[in-house]
C-alpha cells in the first residue's frame, strides 16, 4: 500500500507549526497576580472598601491618620474661638457679633453645634477604634487615657451647644449663653475647652506614634508594610 503523500505545503514550509493561541489567555507571572482582586489579602489591595481598611494590616496607620485628621481639624476650630477672644477683648467688637471666622458669615450657634457633634462622634469613633486594636494592652496607657479624657470633655461640650441652639430657638437670643455662661464668661469658657479637647487628642496622638504616620501620609511616603 502507498504510503500517503505528503502535502505540498509541508515540503515547501520546513517550519514547524504551532498550534494558534488564544489571544485572551496570558502566561501568568506568580512574582505578580494577574489582576488587582488577586493582591488582597487581610483586607489590602488597590480596591480596599473603608472597611477593608479599618479591619485588615494596616489597620492602625488608618486609625492614626483619622485621629490626626481630627486634631489638624479641631486646630482650626479652636482659632476660631482664639479669633473670637481677640475681637472681643482687643478689638472692642460686640459680643453679639462676634463669631470669630466663620460665626461672622453664617449663624454662629449653628456652625459651632454642627462642628462640636461632628467631633464628638470622631472622638467617640476614635475610641471604639482603638479598643478594637487591642486598647490598653497595645497602645500607650497615657495616650490611652488623654483620648477617654477627651472624649468626655467633649460629650459635655457638645451637650452645652445643644443647650444654645435650644436657648436660640426658644428666646431668640443671638449669642447664648448655654448652661456654663450662667456662672461663667461664655467666650473665655469655651476657648478653653476648646484648647483642651484640641491639646488631649494631640498628646495621644504623639504618644501613639501618629506624627510620623501623618507626616508620611501627608508627603506620600511608603508606610513600612503597606501593600
Amino acid at each position: 500500500m502507498d504510503e500517503p503523500r505528503a502535502s505540498r505545503m509541508d515540503l515547501q514550509s520546513p517550519r514547524r507549526r504551532t498550534p494558534a493561541r488564544d489571544s485572551r489567555s496570558r502566561p501568568i507571572n506568580p512574582a505578580k497576580p494577574a489582576s488587582p482582586w488577586d493582591a488582597r489579602k487581610d483586607g489590602a489591595g488597590p480596591h480596599e472598601s473603608i472597611a477593608q481598611k479599618m479591619r485588615g494590616k494596616n489597620s492602625r496607620r488608618y486609625l492614626l491618620i483619622f485621629l490626626g485628621t481630627a486634631v489638624v481639624i479641631q486646630g482650626l476650630h479652636d482659632m476660631e474661638h482664639i479669633v473670637q477672644s481677640i475681637q472681643v477683648f482687643y478689638l472692642g467688637v460686640p459680643r453679639a457679633q462676634a463669631g470669630g471666622l466663620l460665626g461672622s458669615v453664617f449663624d454662629f450657634p449653628m456652625v459651632h453645634f454642627a462642628y462640636n457633634i461632628l467631633f464628638f462622634v470622631a472622638l467617640t469613633w476614635a475610641v471604639a477604634w482603638v479598643y478594637g486594636l487591642g486598647g490598653f494592652r497595645k497602645f500607650d496607657a497615657a495616650g490611652m487615657w488623654t483620648l477617654l479624657i477627651a472624649a468626655g470633655i467633649q460629650a459635655y461640650h457638645a451637650v452645652e451647644h445643644i443647650l444654645q441652639v435650644s436657648q436660640e430657638a426658644a428666646t431668640g437670643t443671638q449669642r447664648p449663653p448655654g448652661a456654663i455662661g450662667l456662672i461663667g464668661d461664655n467666650i473665655i469658657a469655651h476657648l478653653i475647652l476648646n484648647t483642651v479637647v484640641f491639646v488631649l487628642p494631640l498628646f495621644s496622638l504623639w504618644r501613639f506614634g501618629g506624627f510620623k504616620v501623618m507626616w508620611d501620609w501627608v508627603f506620600r511616603r511608603p508606610y513600612p508594610g503597606a501593600v
